[in-house]
């Protein structure tokens, strides 16, 4: 079953594209503890945001996926750029234990929410399946080249200034975001009444 036209299809295929290229929810990894470290969190308390952010993961992933069945892959896709970019905004601003929580929660958030909906969305959207594994193992390479050239220089951003490294992740997920709200909307049960 064919879920858009071909020219609709072309079109939901360059935004998912750019949206898998830009959202890069790794890149002030290199220099998170030490920004905590710096913002006077002790080691404890970088060990407890860790925990938190791992326990949450494990008892959100199949509630965020019941909603991405129930309203949509790009819903799901959003909602994770959003939470990613107010972690990264929450920490910059307000650098105390509590919003360290707060960010570890959105966190959580973005990465349950934008597990499996990306891959659904580009396998449902495209009209030859044997074509998924091609196009989704290209933008995964792209992703983490970018990802791996970027974080070298991540390091040097934060000796300029502790927070180039946030507004620079911001930046590049906030393009990431503007692609995802391009995109149409794909709901499983929508799929499941169709066929």
């Amino acid at each position: 079953m064919r879920l858009f036209n071909m020219e609709s299809m072309n079109r939901n295929l360059v935004y998912f594209k750019w949206y898998k290229i830009l959202f890069l929810t790794m890149l002030i990894d290199p220099i998170f503890v030490m920004y905590a470290y710096s913002e006077g969190l002790s080691v404890n308390q970088i060990f407890i945001l860790t925990s938190i952010e791992t326990i949450l993961i494990i008892f959100l992933e199949v509630p965020t996926g019941i909603i991405s069945d129930l309203f949509g892959y790009k819903i799901s896709m959003v909602f994770a750029v959003l939470c990613y970019i107010f972690s990264n905004i929450i920490i910059m601003i307000f650098p105390t234990f509590i919003s360290f929580v707060l960010c570890e929660v959105f966190i959580a958030l973005c990465k349950v929410l934008s597990s499996g909906a990306d891959e659904t969305y580009l396998y449902l959207t495209l009209d030859n399946k044997d074509d998924y594994t091609k196009i989704s193992g290209a933008l995964d390479s792209i992703n983490f080249l970018i990802t791996g050239i970027i974080s070298i220089s991540i390091g040097y951003l934060y000796t300029m200034n502790k927070h180039y490294p946030f507004i620079l992740s911001i930046t590049v997920c906030g393009l990431a975001l503007v692609m995802a709200l391009k995109l149409e909307n794909i709901k499983e049960y929508h799929l499941e009444i169709k066929s």
